[in-house]
């Protein structure tokens, strides 16, 4: 099995809650890991995610990353993380 590319992010990792999407962001803010939502639009072909559905995505590639990060013998932790940094959060403003 091929190792799972790290990207070079650092733990920890949180999700980002942003006007129409999700996205996994890292200890240096570095931000990947991107999926969209669309609740406005009526279906027609492909179903586009709701932002419950896209929120637990982006948690998936977090965990996949973070499994990959512990596993990968490069493990960078960064700052401690914030008391429920795992949790779905608006990302601070910018």
């Amino acid at each position: 099995m091929v190792p799972m590319p790290t990207l070079g992010l650092k733990l920890p990792l949180r999700i980002c809650v942003l006007e129409n999407a999700a996205c996994v962001e890292d200890a240096a803010g570095r931000r990947t890991g991107y999926v969209y939502w669309d609740e406005g639009r009526p279906s027609g072909g492909d179903r586009p995610f709701t932002r419950a559905e896209a929120i637990e995505q982006v948690r998936i590639i977090a965990g996949a990353w973070a499994g990959a990060l512990v596993n990968s013998g490069t493990l960078d932790t960064g700052p401690a993380p914030e008391p429920g940094a795992a949790a779905a959060e608006p990302s601070p403003e910018v």
